[in-house]
């Protein structure tokens, strides 16, 4: 598939898309970047090799003049300013393989005739070129955008019947012979200029899409499809039969033959034939169904007509550019009897085309129109749908339910469009389909929400001053559902509380939820003579603000919240001729206005004056020795006045030589024509005041002892005045509102007023006009445009301001206006404050910054009699603050505030001490309310805390090691219901219910702690367990037994020298060598001995004794007898022991002894 992109400015569509990717582009892709390798001014001296998955980057000028390898996903860029030439290159691609090429310079291949095979990525960035002799894309994907300028001086070829191949030209691309995208699906895009000086060849399935400027020959001969929206001029026109197809709704110019070859034209724009073109063959002529649209044709009459039949129209126009007068079907067809199917709408006028052409929508590769963009993407129900199509051409526009890429059911078609009231809430989607008989959907569609409409009822007129009430149908909108067209004429409240400012019509505009609206046309009307004064009623009490005391029912006094009436005197004369005033004098009022804390005057020039008459020659306008403007001995039935006009102007500005001064203007300003009353009864006189009926006033309120009337006769021009509702009225006090009018004024920078005296009376009288100037926002604490006297919060502090007075009242006292409860008197005043109100203060009028907690407090642990310390943190910004301490003994149950004093200080501040903490305060919970003194309606209370009693340190008892056991460690003041803690951690140390501890490490030293489980102790004094003492061996004794030489002897084998040898029975003189031997020991004496060190014995050893040495027999003595004669000698042992042996030498056997010691058997001789 080929897709190839050209650009037509007339579709805005389009041009918006590709504005936006054109930018996209130079901004994302302005350079070569995350290159592998850059080559600079590289000549190559062999063949080149684009490494696999490698970006080599080129700068300067470089020339590969070899033959190219062009590795799998590999790339190659052309940086800005720099060339890249191929000469004489064979490229090598993998027909699977995937190259990148991006040129922001110049790429140039002079080879011959180019092929590549591999999947292609070609971007030609905005300054880039591509100059090619030929080239051949044989990849089975092509995806090439050109921004730049492609140059292809012979041919350009697409030789993959199965590629898919994407070209969008933005700007110049010239191929120099032949353009051949006949091989596979083509689908071709052009928003820039394509001139092809040969054959533009398709394929039957190819689509062609020109919204730019096309300029060469086109061949449709294999079928396929154009769509122009823009401009296509063409020397030849080749149609293949009945599967080519030419749409156009832009502008075509054929220079050469339309070979139609039974192909269709659809025409919705101009197709132009000139005089050198002829239309040849059968075919299809076919226009827009809609018959409010028409396609232009213009040719020289029939002889550039070479049809025999086909289908003609509907809503076409044929213009005869040869005779330039209307023609006919027989004027432009060569053979008007042969096989044409004439359709309606057939026109033969000339010149009626039109110069420019409407914008129509660009289409996308697929020949399939845009998705469409409706004009908004929410509406309400009773809309007209069509009202929501855009307004491009070359589509119609359905409305279906469904979904996004789904259509239901039809809502509108383009045969019946017109859906003038769609009720149903929801969801609708605006499809676009093709004109042309193709039937071609967008992509998808775009979604409109329809929400429910709005309505609104009630009455639509309203008197200036008064009110009225609108209601709005289903949910407000959550912010603003209630506007004015001109807040000068009627102002209306986000509840539709509509108030008439001054006369004239506005429209009331009022929005629901859905965001849907609706509006109503209301009409102001002014109070006439003969209606009743409207009276006002801020605070709806029942009491009209003309005699209301307090006009927000917060208990504060009007007077007291906003005391700044100042009166017309003091006048000083500015400009004039001394205390007799006349017209064009001008008096000075200094102070006259305070506007948001900025001081104006007023400046007072007479305008009128009418008091000397016959009748009353000492009668004139007298300024008083207070400053006051006086009628001075004037005549009632006279009807003496004066007009005067009264301008602010900034502090000081008035001077002797500009008494008009540098004009100001403030807003929300009262003007108080007061004292208008009479002279007692029988006096038969009133004052008249008034206004100059062009000010129009944005509110009047007439107090109940006046009339909408003026002078009895004369009197000024233009003004609207008022007097007494009797002539014979009391000379009331200047303080009652009752003989008052009040005029207020939106914005006020000048005008004129009048005053005078009325009646039947022919005497004279002094009458001084008394005239209160203020503005409601020279008490307007927060600067909200609602003044204090009727602001229920005036510093906007959210704190009402009922509260913050000083009645001691709370949020219990006030209705949800944030006003007193319990009625008023007939003055207005809440009867919960009294007649007098209460008092104000520096609460109301000062915003404060509630205090807000920055830290909470923290559980604590004290040891026993020890102190703990609980502290919170509050903003800085909060000033006024107050602190209460409180304390549970239940565990949150039950609280008490807490006193200094006993184990409590700083219960009134951010930190609270516990001294000397018994253990019976262990589980008590605390917690701090912090009020203001500025804030009364603040009373923040702080997370709740626990105070635990630490355990005691662990009492450590050690016991010393004996010669038997090691040394103990135990907690004397062991608490079983406690986790005791040993540092250094040991594995198996266990503690038994006395508090000894096993399994302690012998001689490593120890802490331990107590913890239950809040708190945790201090640490013992540090402890350890001692080896047991070592204890001796037991002796080992080696005997040597007697001789005959010497007695036995004993030795301590294992003896040690510095142990110390006890012997028992003990025996004086023993001593032992060091060799082990005893000495000493009584012969025959069984002895045991033990061996003993510093602390411990050993056990005894065995016994023991030396035995005597052995006895020695004494020298036998022998006793020899003479041999006789008879007898031999004999020998006899005259000591003879016969328990002895005795052993004769030499050894002679048979020697015998006998009792007697006689010796037998001796040898004689021996």
């Amino acid at each position: 598939m080929l897709n190839f992109t050209f650009k037509v400015l007339e579709n805005l569509k389009c041009f918006f898309i590709i504005v936006f990717f054109f930018v996209f582009v130079l901004n994302i892709q302005a350079q070569c970047s995350s290159c592998n390798f850059t080559q600079n001014n590289y000549t190559s001296s062999g063949n080149y090799t684009f490494l696999a998955n490698q970006k080599v980057c080129f700068t300067g000028t470089n020339n590969i003049s070899h033959d190219v390898t062009l590795g799998n996903n590999g790339s190659l860029c052309v940086s800005p300013g720099a060339t890249l030439n191929f000469a004489s290159n064979n490229f090598t691609t993998g027909s699977t393989d995937n190259f990148t090429i991006d040129i922001y310079g110049a790429l140039n291949i002079t080879t011959g005739s180019v092929k590549w095979e591999g999947k292609m990525k070609i971007n030609i960035h905005s300054g880039g070129s591509l100059t090619v002799e030929s080239l051949k894309l044989n990849g089975s994907q092509i995806d090439f955008v050109n921004d730049g300028t492609f140059t292809v001086k012979q041919s350009l070829e697409f030789g993959n019947s199965a590629a898919t191949v994407t070209f969008t030209n933005n700007n110049l691309m010239t191929v120099q012979r032949q353009l051949n995208v006949s091989a596979g699906a083509a689908q071709f895009q052009n928003f820039g200029t394509l001139k092809v000086s040969n054959n533009y060849n398709s394929s039957s399935t190819s689509v062609y899409v020109n919204c730019g400027v096309f300029e060469g020959k086109f061949n449709l001969n294999s079928g396929g499809k154009v769509i122009n929206t823009g401009s296509f001029t063409t020397s030849q026109l080749d149609f293949g039969g009945a599967n080519s197809r030419f749409e156009n709704f832009g502008r075509v110019d054929a220079i050469g033959s339309v070979n139609l070859s039974n192909g269709t034209i659809y025409n919705e724009g101009i197709f132009d034939l000139k005089t050198s073109g002829k239309i040849q063959s059968d075919g299809k002529l076919i226009g827009p169904t809609d018959n409010n649209k028409k396609g232009y044709f213009k040719w020289a009459g029939s002889g550039q007509n070479g049809m025999n039949g086909g289908t003609i129209g509907p809503n076409l126009n044929f213009s005869n550019t040869a005779t330039m007068a209307t023609s006919s079907w027989n004027g432009m067809f060569n053979n008007p009897n042969g096989s044409y199917t004439w359709q309606s709408g057939l026109t033969y006028e000339y010149n009626t085309e039109p110069t420019t052409l409407p914008a129509v929508a660009c289409f996308n590769l697929d020949g399939s129109p845009l998705i469409p963009n409706p004009t908004a993407s929410t509406t309400c129900s009773g809309v007209n749908l069509t009202t929501l199509n855009p307004s491009l051409g070359g589509v119609s526009y359905e409305w279906w339910t469904g979904t996004p890429t789904t259509r239901n059911t039809q809502v509108t078609t383009s045969t019946s469009p017109s859906i003038t009231n769609y009720t149903s809430v929801g969801t609708v989607y605006l499809w676009a389909k093709s004109v042309s008989g193709t039937n071609i959907y967008s992509p998808s569609a775009s979604a409109v929400t329809i929400s429910n409409g709005a309505t609104i009822s009630g009455t639509t007129s309203v008197l200036r001053g008064a009110s009225i009430t609108l209601t709005g149908s289903g949910t407000a909108a959550s912010s603003n559902p209630w506007s004015s067209s001109n807040s000068s004429v009627a102002s209306v409240t986000n509840s539709g509380v509509v108030t008439g400012i001054s006369a004239g019509t506005v429209t009331i505009t009022y929005t629901n939820s859905g965001g849907c609206q609706a509006s109503m046309l209301v009409t102001v009307s002014n109070v006439s003579n003969s209606t009743p004064p409207v009276s006002i009623d801020t605070d709806k009490d029942g009491v009209p603000d003309d005699i209301d005391l307090d006009d927000d029912n917060d208990g504060i006094l009007d007077e007291v919240e906003c005391n700044v009436n100042v009166s017309l005197s003091s006048l000083t004369l500015l400009k004039g001729t001394g205390t007799d005033i006349k017209v064009g004098d001008y008096l000075l009022k200094q102070n006259a206005f305070v506007f948001k804390g900025v001081v104006y005057d007023v400046v007072v020039k007479i305008t009128g004056l009418h008091a000397k008459t016959s009748n009353s020659a000492s009668a004139k306008l007298h300024l008083t020795s207070g400053g006051d403007l006086e009628l001075n001995r004037v005549i009632p039935n006279e009807n003496p006045y004066f007009t005067y006009k009264l301008s602010v102007v900034n502090h000081n500005s008035s001077t002797t030589s500009n008494p008009e001064g540098n004009p100001a203007t403030v807003t929300n300003a009262w003007f108080s024509m007061s004292d208008i009353d009479g002279n007692g009864n029988g006096k038969g006189l009133g004052d008249v005041a008034g206004f100059q009926t062009s000010l129009n006033p944005n509110r009047i309120i007439i107090g109940s002892n006046i009339i909408n009337s003026g002078f009895i006769n004369g009197g000024p021009s233009g003004f609207t005045n008022y007097q007494p509702r009797s002539l014979n009225e009391i000379n009331a006090t200047e303080t009652d509102v009752s003989y008052s009018v009040k005029l207020y004024f939106n914005q006020f920078q000048s005008g004129e007023f009048t005053f005078g005296v009325t009646g039947t009376s022919a005497s004279p009288f002094d009458r001084k006009q008394v005239l209160l100037l203020r503005s409601e926002l020279a008490c307007d604490s927060d600067n909200d445009g609602i003044p204090d006297i009727i602001d229920t919060d005036s510093d906007n502090d959210g704190c009402p301001d009922a509260i913050e007075g000083s009645g001691n009242f709370t949020a219990t006292d006030l209705n949800n206006l944030n006003q007193l409860t319990g009625g008023v008197d007939a003055y207005g005043v809440p009867i919960k404050a009294g007649s007098s109100g209460q008092a104000t203060n520096s609460n109301v009028t000062t915003l404060a910054i509630p205090v807000i907690i920055t830290t909470q407090p923290a559980d604590q642990c004290a040891v026993i009699n020890g102190n703990a310390v609980f502290t919170v943190n509050t903003n800085i910004e909060a000033t006024g603050k107050i602190y209460q301490w409180d304390v549970s003994t239940d565990s949150g149950t039950n609280w008490n505030s807490l006193s200094n004093g006993d184990n409590y200080s700083g219960v009134m501040t951010a930190v609270l001490t516990v001294s000397n903490v018994p253990l019976s305060f262990s589980g008590y919970k605390y917690r701090v309310r912090i009020s203001q003194s500025n804030y009364e309606c603040l009373n923040v209370t702080s997370s709740e805390v626990v105070l635990t009693t630490s355990p005691l340190v662990p009492t450590i008892v050690t016991t010393a090691p004996t010669c038997s056991a090691a040394g103990t460690a135990t907690i004397s003041n062991y608490d079983a219901t406690l986790t005791y803690t040993f540092n250094p951690a040991t594995s198996g140390i266990t503690i038994a219910s006395s508090g000894l501890i096993s399994g302690m490490t012998i001689g490593t030293s120890y802490t331990v702690t107590a913890a239950n489980s809040n708190c945790t102790s201090g640490a013992s004094a540090s402890f350890s367990n001692a080896a047991m003492l070592i204890t001796p061996a037991v002796p080992t004794i080696a005997t040597v037994a007697p001789t005959c030489s010497a007695a036995g002897s004993s030795t301590i084998s294992n003896y040690v020298a510095t142990l110390t040898y006890t012997f028992a029975p003990a025996t004086s003189g023993i001593t032992i060598a060091s060799s082990g031997l005893i000495s000493g020991m009584t012969i025959g004496t069984s002895y045991a001995v033990t061996s003993a060190n510093s602390n411990c014995t050993s056990g005894a050893s065995a016994s023991f004794g030396n035995a005597a040495m052995l006895i020695t027999p004494a020298v036998p003595t022998l006793a020899t007898v003479a041999p006789t004669c008879s007898a031999a000698g004999s020998s006899t042992i005259s000591n003879y022991d016969a328990a002895l042996t005795y052993t004769f030498a030499p050894a002679t056997s048979g020697i015998t002894i006998a009792s007697s010691g006689l010796i037998s058997g001796m040898t004689i001789g021996t």
